[in-house]
């Protein structure tokens, strides 16, 4: 696993056990984790402080997690890892043209995670 700086990261996933776990290990390597269950609540919560990366589930009620990263983007002008079940096709294709969003399915590797993460925010450069 790569060490990085702190991080504040904003973490969106509606499936409450998935979202409260991943957050629990995030702290733990001492990054500041806000937690949103919507991209409702999300998107109002993007500009109450400097967010240096977003996940987000791909597939929020009534929303998808690629527009919610160009929310981010516009807010917080960070990256933003997206996590999803569902296989191939319409996730890839949304993301490809969009350098600061990286892709990555479930169930996920909180290493994996992490090193996105880190890698996105640094822009490959070692802390």
């Amino acid at each position: 696993m790569s060490r990085c700086e702190h991080i504040s990261i904003l973490l969106v996933d509606e499936d409450a056990i998935f979202r409260q776990a991943l957050a629990d290990n995030l702290r733990i390597d001492g990054h500041l984790v806000v937690e949103c269950v919507s991209a409702e609540q999300a998107i109002p919560t993007m500009s109450e402080e400097p967010y240096g990366a977003m996940i987000a589930e791909y597939t929020l009620a009534g929303f998808n997690g690629v527009l919610l990263a160009d929310e981010f983007r516009k807010a917080c002008a960070g990256p933003t890892v997206l996590v999803t079940a569902q296989s191939g096709g319409t996730p890839s294709f949304h993301v490809e043209v969009r350098h600061y969003v990286e892709i990555l399915p479930k169930p996920v590797d909180y290493e994996r995670v992490h090193d996105t993460v880190h890698h996105l925010v640094t822009g490959g450069r070692d802390s």
